[in-house]
């Protein structure tokens, strides 16, 4: 299979493969990119990855997730044992959790949203040749400005864009501290995005609607992440957060530490399960861990210390 080398070639493909699904020809690369697909490679991903600089990709928080990872937070929602009816992933790239997610809830709605009109060619592109252009809807906008109806409970799912906050618009900054405030806790301008995206899921969420999200992992600790830690244990239900050792490289072209939180809004439980594994393979579909209470996690400055490397 001969992959392309450029960007417009890339995009090039995605449209061929949409022009290729709708008139349904023999269409030997488009089988071939079928099939990997249904097996967990994301071509199309892949070679975005490939081709464009990791520079220009990080400015965009355009980090795609590992299929490891995606398998593991899936397999936790799972594991829940409820009944989803809708599924939003906030920042949809390629369609990594769309495509599992679908596969793992085969009864339920699927809201993709995803800033970027290229990325989302080849967001496109993976549904089609899925098959799932009847369960998914895709959404191109910034997830921040997004209102929805209400709907039966909800999953939100995803890897919210990892962007520093010297990149964000000040009136973003604004949204975040005022949107805080209306929830009694003062937000910091020195948030990056993933802060943002789950400040909003909060806005979204009702009782009974679940949550996975993998994050950069520096919230934990440092202090404009106070806000987004209070926030999980008061309201947004929070079950578990999963540290992945500093040591093991998560994203392979974006040198950050990384976090799985999961949560369950409104949930009446005071404590978090947490653990620290050495590397995603260690994942599994996200149980086990150290049971810290909310009154203990409220009396530290930074969540990482409160399990050791061994425990």
């Amino acid at each position: 299979m001969v992959l392309p080398t450029t960007q417009d070639s890339l995009f090039r493909l995605a449209d061929r493969l949409l022009q290729s699904c709708h008139n349904r020809p023999q269409d030997a690369l488009l089988n071939t990119i079928r099939r990997r697909l249904f097996v967990g490679h994301d071509v199309l991903g892949d070679s975005y990855g490939r081709i464009v600089p990791a520079e220009q990709r990080r400015a965009l928080g355009a980090t795609f997730t590992p299929p490891q990872v995606v398998r593991a937070m899936v397999a936790w929602a799972k594991t829940q044992g409820v009944t989803f009816e809708r599924i939003i992933d906030p920042g949809a790239g390629s369609g990594r959790f769309v495509l599992a997610a679908a596969q793992a809830f085969p009864d339920a709605h699927i809201i993709a949203v995803e800033k970027d009109p290229h990325i989302v060619s080849l967001l496109r592109a993976n549904i089609v040749l899925a098959g799932l252009i009847k369960r998914v809807s895709i959404i191109i906008d910034d997830y921040r400005s997004i209102h929805l109806p209400s709907a039966g409970r909800t999953l939100f799912i995803g890897n919210p864009p990892y962007v520093r906050h010297h990149d964000i618009e000040p009136r973003w900054k604004r949204w975040y501290t005022e949107t805080f405030r209306a929830y009694g806790l003062p937000g910091s301008a020195l948030a990056g995005l993933h802060l943002h995206f789950l400040l909003k899921t909060r806005q979204l969420a009702v009782s009974g609607d679940y949550g996975c999200f993998i994050t950069a992992a520096e919230w934990l600790d440092v202090n404009y992440g106070s806000t987004a830690r209070a926030m999980l244990m008061n309201g947004m239900g929070g079950r578990s957060l999963h540290l992945i050792d500093t040591a093991s490289q998560v994203f392979p072209d974006a040198m950050t530490s990384a976090a799985i939180v999961c949560f369950e809004v409104g949930s009446s439980r005071r404590s978090l399960m947490i653990r620290r594994v050495q590397s995603s393979a260690q994942l599994g579909n996200l149980q086990g861990g150290m049971n810290i209470t909310f009154s203990r996690a409220e009396s530290q400055d930074k969540w990482s210390h409160l399990i050791r490397p061994n425990d």
